[in-house]
Parts: structure tokens; sequence; C-alpha cells
């Protein structure tokens, strides 16, 4: 068993691509798909992967529709023509509306700043138009996807962090890919709630994933999960995510709002890889978080 926290190969047939903190994997057969988009802020990385005489994947399969898993797909559609964008129906319904894809733009630009981008691009702008952000094939729920020397990938919806999640089972090599539908690993004890949308579709989604007999773990951030540790990531992920519904419940019945409880579970729940997270959009997630379990009541 291992955590895999450098780019390069995680299984037979998938290896990660570009910085461990936004991976995308690329799954290799006779043709090759990249599971999710990155960031507009790691364009020198895709830059140096993708394009003629490099990596030309055919595909990019969409785990979810946030600004840090779309955000490369402007540059990617430029580096290879005829690159087919997929995901679910609702992650394409959900790319469709213009104010979507105006928060996108506006947070890949501001993430540029932070991440340094003209320190290594200077003065070029990374390609990013509206028009970039949209799926051309909706993937069903439980569709195969065959690219080739046995090799098939297999879309399984999984809402609750968001309702257009999905997840990507790579065969034979039972490697998992699913942004954060899979929770946020802290430790092998802590894998943190992310049920942005439905904490009840969130539990129900890693309900029906623990079924899955699963050889490693692809983390939307961070790195990879291989063995046994794969095995239990899943099942922590649950339990952590039952102690966080309890704790939000019990502090509720204190008399406290949604905006104090996500500052009196900051404390509890921001540290270890969770701090590395900017600090405003934790407190945003988190608060939506608290929302999703007090609406189950």
């Amino acid at each position: 068993m291992a955590w895999l926290t450098e780019s390069g190969p995680v299984s037979a047939h998938t290896r990660a691509v570009g910085a461990m903190a936004f991976p995308c994997y690329l799954v290799t057969g006779e043709r090759a798909a990249l599971v999710d988009g990155a960031i507009s802020s790691a364009a020198p990385l895709l830059e140096e992967h993708f394009g003629p005489g490099k990596l030309t994947p055919a595909w990019v399969l969409l785990t979810h529709t946030h600004y840090d898993h779309v955000g490369g797909l402007g540059l990617l559609r430029r580096l290879l023509p005829g690159l087919q964008v997929a995901g679910s129906a609702v992650a394409a319904a959900t790319l469709e509306k213009p104010r979507v894809r105006e928060f996108v733009l506006r947070m890949n630009r501001q993430e540029e700043g932070m991440y340094g981008l003209a320190q290594v691009w200077g003065d070029r702008e990374v390609p990013l138009e509206p028009e970039d952000l949209r799926v051309d094939r909706v993937l069903r729920d439980g569709e195969h996807l065959d690219l080739g020397a046995g090799v098939r990938v297999q879309a399984l919806e999984a809402p609750g962090h968001t309702r257009c999640s999905m997840v990507y089972l790579v065969e034979p090599d039972r490697l998992l890919v699913g942004g954060e539908a899979l929770g946020a690993y802290v430790s092998p004890d802590e894998v943190q709630a992310q049920s942005v949308s439905s904490f009840r579709e969130y539990v129900a989604s890693l309900e029906r994933l623990a079924g899955l007999e699963l050889e490693a773990i692809a983390l939307p951030h961070h790195g990879v999960r291989t063995g046994a540790d794969a095995r239990s990531h899943i099942p922590v992920a649950l339990e952590t995510a039952r102690r966080f519904r309890a704790r939000v419940r019990e502090l509720h019945a204190q008399g406290l709002a949604p905006a104090a409880l996500a500052a009196a579970l900051t404390g509890e729940l921001r540290h270890g890889l969770s701090a590395g997270q900017p600090e405003k959009a934790f407190q945003l997630n988190l608060e939506a978080m608290i929302r999703a379990v007090l609406e189950e009541r």
C-alpha cells in the first residue's frame, strides 16, 4: 500500500500529469482520455505535456464543473484540435449557464495571479473563453468509454459534492478517479466531507462506491492512494461524514447559525492538507456543507 504524491505512473494504464495539487490523470489504451481539465494557472505544465508530438488525448472527462477542474479547457482545446469534453448531463447543463461561465473565468484569472503564472508566461494570456466551457458528449451513468487494448473507463454518477459530480472507474486497473465526490483526504483516519450540494446524496454516492473492488483511488488534489489505503478510503470517508453531521447537529442544537457554526468548526477541521486550501474557499465550502446537513431536517 502507498500514497503516491509525485506525478508519473499511478497504475498500469494511468499516469498523473502536472502538479499534484491540481492533477490531471491520463488513461491510455490505443487511445487516451484525460480526467479533468485542471486550472488555468497550470498552463505551463499543460503546454509542456500536451500537443503535437507530445501527449494527445482524444477526451477530457470531467469529474465536475468547479473552476479548478475546468480552467485548462481553453488551452487544451487549442493544443489538441478535435478534443472532446465529456461529463454528466448536469455538468453539460451547468456549463451552459452564463453566470457559471463568468464565475469560472473570474476565479481562474484570480488564481493565475496567486500562483505566479506571469513569471513563466510573461505577458501571454491563457486562452479561456466562455465557449470553451462546454460538454461535447454527455455520459450516462454506467456508460463505458472503450479506449482499446482492453482499457475501458466506466462513468458513474456521484452527486453530493456537486449535483454534476461523476467518477470514473479505470479497467482493468481497478483505479477510481473522482474529484471531491470522494472527499478530501487529510490522513488515513480522516477523509473530510465535501458535501457542498447535498449531504444526503454525498453519503449515498459513497455508499454506492463502497461496493467497488479497488486497487487505487486518485484524489482530486495531492496524490493517489493504493492497495489497502485505497480500500479503506471510502469507509473512512463515510465515517468522517457521519461524524461531521453529528457535530453540526450538536452545535446547531446549541443555537448556532451556519456562519457561527462554520467559525466554530474551522478550528476542528482546518488542519493538515485542508489547511492548504485558500481560506475563503474553505469557509464558503464549510458553510455550504453545514447548510446541506441542516436542510436534511
